[in-house]
């Protein structure tokens, strides 16, 4: 079993805010450790929206330490989500979609009135 779906929002307006965020993941992980309901920590990921620090995040577990990879866009639940808050990568990839089906369509019923 693991932890899945499970999301942090911060915001960050000062150094304070970034440690306090990875004191979070940190609380986060004795969390996991004692419910038994470990994290897949290649998967976890940071998204930056809107701030100018430099932040860098990490998860241990075990002897194993690892840096949290910066996104710019996730899909979550059937959306995708990016680091600017637009809906533009959303529409670009329902219209791609739309598309593939439709080409699908016009390959396998050649004769539609």
């Amino acid at each position: 079993m693991f932890a899945d779906d499970t999301k942090i929002w911060v915001k960050i307006h000062r150094m304070e805010d970034k440690e306090s965020l990875q004191h979070d993941l940190d609380n986060l992980i004795e969390w996991s450790k004692k419910w038994l309901l470990a994290f897949n920590t290649e998967k976890c990921k940071v998204m930056h929206i809107d701030h100018d620090f430099q932040t860098n995040y990490s998860m241990a577990e075990s002897d194993k330490v690892t840096q949290l990879e910066a996104i710019t866009q996730e899909k979550d639940l059937g959306i995708w989500i990016t680091d600017d808050l637009k809906p533009t990568e959303q529409c670009v990839q329902a219209a791609k979609k739309a598309q593939a089906v439709l080409g699908m369509v016009n390959r396998h019923f050649k004769d539609i009135d």
